[in-house]
């Protein structure tokens, strides 16, 4: 999906199943724009005056997150929970101190997936996994040493 493309956006909602409207489309091109994980409040801010009111954007979340045209990211940030568009599976590196998110990729996290699966005497399948490493940026580490 191209960057502020509403049309992308509802041929998208289509594609996943999801009635395309006007605000679920909005929701989609703000965090294809956004290109990182946002807590609702986050997101009424970029939506601006969209006509959303935060039940109304948490259900729409959900509906979206639970077909996998977003994904739900826990950063342990209390009980802000986070959205992001995904292109490419990745995960995340969280500064402890600022917030600040960097994502990563790497095939060895889907191996130890594949594997802790396989090892597994409850489970026989894995639908998605997830990995965010946390700890404290160089900017924070830095102003600590100044």
């Amino acid at each position: 999906m191209k960057q502020n493309s509403h049309e992308d956006a509802y041929a998208l909602l289509r594609q996943s199943g999801h009635r395309a409207t006007e605000g679920r489309a909005r929701i989609l091109e703000v965090l294809v724009k956004e290109q990182k994980p946002m807590t609702v409040p986050e997101i009424i801010k970029k939506l601006g005056h969209a006509g959303l009111n935060e039940a109304t954007l948490y259900r729409a979340l959900e509906a979206l997150a639970s077909s996998l045209v977003i994904r739900r990211v826990d950063l342990q940030k209390g009980n802000a929970r986070h959205y992001e568009f995904v292109l490419k599976h990745h995960h995340h590196v969280v500064c402890l101190k600022c917030g600040v998110i960097e994502p990563f990729s790497n095939e060895l996290c889907g191996r130890i997936a594949e594997r802790a699966i396989k090892k597994s005497k409850l489970f026989k399948k894995a639908s998605d996994h997830s990995l965010e490493v946390f700890g404290v940026c160089v900017r924070c580490l830095n102003k600590n040493h100044v």
